[in-house]
């Protein structure tokens, strides 16, 4: 996983410093990463999953470009 931005909380679990997010989204395809900038703009902040790190390096330039950036957690495996 990416650092969390600075304005997101880390959450311990077991021993393990984890950032938190307010909603959790696996997938990011093309309902996915509409939705999650969707919910993004209006306040949230996101923990995004997605199998290929390509996907996610994709969706962090379209969510740059709408000023979302810092409302992510990002995972990939």
């Amino acid at each position: 996983c990416q650092k969390a931005p600075p304005n997101i909380t880390p959450l311990r679990l077991g021993g393990v410093s984890m950032p938190s997010a307010d909603i959790g989204l696996i997938g990011l395809a093309i309902m996915g990463s509409n939705l999650a900038l969707n919910i993004a703009e209006k306040g949230y902040t996101f923990t995004v999953h997605n199998r290929s790190a390509s996907k996610i390096d994709v969706f962090m330039v379209v969510a740059k470009q709408q000023g979302l950036d810092g409302k992510f957690v990002l995972c990939a495996c």
